[in-house]
């Protein structure tokens, strides 16, 4: 029988040559499963980001009411305000009004017991 016999570094190169292979499969997936994750990211970030824009949006609307709901009650204020200056200035007239006639009735009744004197 003869045997037929396979030089060592033919063994050796074709060893590495799987080797070589695997290797180059698993970076390729390795390299897939990072692309993976890098896109997964970029996502997450959009949605972040997203997320971010809309409470800016939320919070410029909440500022806008905010600023809204201040000039109203400023206005509000400034009604009362004036109703207040109405009803003391309303309240000053019929003070004056009353005291004039409560000086006009002393009045004619110092006139008629003067008269009654007379």
């Amino acid at each position: 029988m003869a045997y037929h016999t396979i030089p060592i570094e033919v063994i050796e190169l074709e060893v590495t040559k799987e080797k070589v292979e695997r290797l180059e499969r698993e970076f390729d997936a390795l390299k897939q499963r990072v692309e993976s994750i890098e896109h997964r990211n970029h996502e997450k970030d959009l949605d972040e980001k997203e997320a971010i824009h809309e409470i800016k949006r939320s919070l410029q609307a909440l500022e806008s009411d905010l600023k809204t709901a201040l000039a109203q009650a400023r206005l509000r204020e400034d009604a009362a305000l004036q109703r207040e200056d109405i009803a003391i200035s309303a309240a000053e007239k019929s003070s004056k009004g009353f005291y004039w006639s409560i000086g006009l009735i002393a009045v004619l009744l110092m006139a008629s017991l003067v008269r009654g004197f007379l």
